[in-house]
């Protein structure tokens, strides 16, 4: 049995030490907005508390060498904080309508700060010819691969021996004005072991490759025949 002063101290530590037990009671929470909302104004608070007992003591400190100055308590300088906040944010407002009669209009609201409404606006990075010519060599070569897997699921992963099986001409030219002819190796099977199987002709100084395991990549010309060469294709 513990003695009777010792009881509310014991019981002390266990309330502290415990962990919080909901016990099935319904708890009710604060949403995201209220929750910053309540520590931005206790922020606030504690930082006006801390002034006002900074003022406190420099003004006292002061205070000692001139003996004109009269001490302030505590009340006193959070009055005196409180009535500096007021009026800097009068001061505040009152220049952000002196800005706004000046200049109706001009100034829009972004997120927590004020803009110029003719101010340039970020915008994304402008996409240019290059990238777009590359975007639709890629779409080009993607929908022919299509075609060439359609056909070679239906012939036991065998390619077409030659461009007239699969699809028509156009499907075969290279976007653009010049609309040139890929270049097709004829006589192989759809596999892992990644051979040329269609490829740009002279267009620029690299070249758009289709493999025969689907993937589509990007070489230089020397590289390209460098490759063909090896493969014996030509």
């Amino acid at each position: 049995m513990l003695g009777g002063k010792r009881t509310p101290a014991v019981v002390l530590v266990v309330l502290l030490l415990t962990r919080q037990a909901l016990a099935g009671m319904p708890t009710p929470r604060l949403t995201e907005s209220v929750t910053m909302q309540l520590s931005t104004i206790s922020f606030f608070l504690m930082a006006l508390l801390v002034s006002a007992l900074v003022i406190k003591w420099l003004w006292n400190w002061l205070a000692r060498d001139f003996k004109r100055l009269p001490r302030v308590t505590y009340r006193v300088s959070l009055g005196l904080v409180t009535l500096w906040g007021i009026l800097f944010v009068l001061v505040l407002t009152m220049i952000a309508g002196a800005r706004e009669l000046l200049t109706p209009g001009a100034w829009q609201q972004h997120g927590f700060l004020y803009k110029l409404d003719g101010a340039p606006k970020e915008t994304e990075p402008a996409v240019t010819t290059e990238d777009q010519q590359l975007a639709e060599r890629q779409e080009q070569l993607r929908l022919l691969k299509e075609r060439l897997w359609e056909y070679a699921a239906k012939n036991k992963g065998r390619f077409p021996e030659s461009t007239e099986g699969v699809g028509d001409e156009s499907l075969w030219r290279t976007p653009g004005a010049v609309g040139l002819m890929y270049r097709y190796n004829s006589g192989m099977s759809a596999n892992g072991s990644g051979e040329v199987l269609v490829y740009e002709p002279g267009i620029g100084d690299t070249r758009l490759v289709l493999l025969t395991d689907g993937s589509i990549i990007e070489l230089e010309a020397a590289a390209l025949y460098q490759r063909l060469d090896k493969e014996g294709r030509p």
